[in-house]
């Protein structure tokens, strides 16, 4: 005679079948971006089969996509069998604030699924998954698709979306100061905290062919209380009264974190502070996005990774930093140092 599986074991399945059914579900909202659906769908309710002649579609494939995507809360289904976008579902509009459209087209290229079949390598090896599999590391396999390296963009910027705002209350500035933003991409960011602190300037510094795309697009109000400066972060920074690294940090080991944090303090004026908004790892078992965003770090860099507060404490000291404290903002921390 069969014993009856436990309660517990019965739950301990189920959970494990969610878990590997989340490549599903990533899987569909990612292609969902791709065929442009939410945006198909700004204009109200319709069907599978009206979508499908705009999207380039098959009407019945698409209406299992459709279903599975109402069923995760992407979509809603009405009575009469139409679609609308449910609140979820509109931040893979292209054309809204904060729009998550580019990053879930990233994740579903060929390029970024091909490298996470091969997380085993990089957890066997230590080595870039990416790399591995593509023969050169993810920034210069973007440069060298646009299409893809505009979505990249595109999803790093709706990440970010909002983080100045929520950043400046806890920046401390003098009047006239100016904050350099290292790594600080087209300057949204910046933007967001110079509107809030109307008394400050500010300085973004960047590679030199994101620095002239920057200060080429950058609003006339953003260039004039800023200045755009290319440069390298691991050579040199400008010189400032504050500095701002948004989710630069992740991207490099810590020995290259250190070579930046050093590059800070030797161009800190007197009373400077850091100010570094990265995802910190927490502690214990509880459910937590950064553990696996580290992970994303495992696949896409070389050497890049989340880090808790001891290991940020540890970089910052060795390039003479005293971290100072860590301040909880939505979706990730905002870390203040200051010169050891």
């Amino acid at each position: 005679m069969i014993a009856e599986p436990s309660a517990a074991a019965a739950d301990s399945r189920a959970r494990i079948l969610e878990l590997l059914a989340g490549r599903w579900v990533s899987a569909a909202v990612a292609v969902a971006a791709r065929l442009g659906l939410a945006d198909a769908l700004a204009t109200g309710p319709r069907d599978a089969a009206s979508l499908a002649g705009e999207l380039g579609a098959h009407a019945p494939s698409l209406a299992r996509l459709l279903r599975a995507l109402a069923a995760v809360g992407v979509v809603a289904e009405g009575d009469d069998g139409r679609y609308a976008l449910a609140p979820a579902g509109e931040l893979l509009r292209r054309d809204v604030p904060g729009s998550l459209e580019g990053l879930a087209r990233w994740f579903a290229s060929e390029e970024h699924g091909a490298a996470f079949n091969a997380l085993a390598y990089g957890v066997r090896s230590g080595d870039s998954p990416f790399e591995h599999v593509h023969g050169r590391d993810a920034w210069s396999c973007l440069r060298g698709v646009p299409e893809l390296e505009a979505a990249f963009t595109r999803g790093m910027r709706g990440l970010v979306f909002g983080l100045g705002e929520r950043i400046a209350p806890h920046v401390a500035l003098a009047p006239g100061a100016t904050i350099v933003d290292v790594g600080g991409a087209d300057g949204a960011v910046l933007a967001e905290v110079l509107a809030c602190r109307r008394d400050a300037r500010g300085v973004v510094f960047d590679r030199p062919s994101v620095i002239a795309a920057a200060a080429e697009a950058a609003p006339a109000a953003l260039r004039a209380r800023c200045t755009f400066v290319a440069g390298d972060f691991f050579a040199s920074v400008p010189s400032g009264d504050a500095y701002l690294l948004s989710h630069v940090l992740h991207d490099w080991s810590d020995e290259r974190c250190v070579r930046i944090l050093e590059r800070v303090r030797a161009a800190m004026r007197s009373g400077a502070r850091v100010y570094a908004a990265e995802a910190l790892i927490a502690p214990g078992n509880e459910p937590d996005l950064a553990k696996l965003l580290d992970l994303e770090m495992l696949v896409i860099t070389s050497g890049g990774r989340e880090r808790t507060r001891a290991e940020f404490e540890r970089i910052f000291a060795a390039a003479a930093l005293r971290l100072e404290r860590t301040i909880p903002l939505a979706g990730e921390s905002l870390i203040e140092a200051v010169a050891a």
